[in-house]
């Protein structure tokens, strides 16, 4: 994972082998990121 910081918001880079975008959920809720395959 890699974490990038920009002056107006955040950049997060997952590799996760195996996987294609469709099979990825990204939710935020309560301030909190979720990542669910």
């Amino acid at each position: 994972m890699n974490v990038k910081e920009n002056p107006e918001n955040f950049e997060i880079e997952f590799a996760l082998q195996g996987f294609s975008n469709k099979d990825i959920e990204v939710s935020l809720e309560n301030d909190v990121l979720h990542v669910c395959v």
